[in-house]
């Protein structure tokens, strides 16, 4: 039996990331943690790889970007989900796949299970 993809989200906006998680679980995926701050994400990266990552780019009024460096040094697939535009992100950043916090997380779900399976058939 093949384990679920286990999805870290980093959003601290409670609603919007229950939303996220309710969406994850009904995508027959495992939520490992919802985040509120860099600080706890980064904590939980120094010791799991999730196989999928949704992340808000501030939260707490800080800007993610070590989170999804990290992210994206292990080659895990992620999402930005943010009300900020792509041109907020650092040039070696720009290629991440950003959802504006219009879409619905069924939307944003998607995003990362299309980068997986995309990771899947390139290995």
């Amino acid at each position: 039996m093949l384990l679920p993809k286990r999805i870290l989200i980093l959003e601290d906006e409670y609603f919007i990331a229950a939303d996220c998680a309710k969406e994850v679980v009904r995508h027959r995926m495992a939520v490992i943690g919802l985040f509120e701050t860099v600080e706890s994400a980064l904590q939980t990266l120094a010791h799991d790889n999730p196989d999928g990552a949704i992340v808000d780019l501030k939260v707490q009024e800080v800007m993610a970007f070590e989170v999804i460096e990290a992210l994206q040094d292990r080659g895990i697939p992620l999402v930005i989900y943010s009300g900020y535009d792509q041109v907020m992100l650092p040039k070696h950043l720009a290629e991440i796949v950003m959802v504006q916090k219009l879409a619905t997380p069924k939307e944003v779900v998607l995003t990362p299970l299309e980068c997986m399976a995309g990771a899947a058939t390139s290995a």
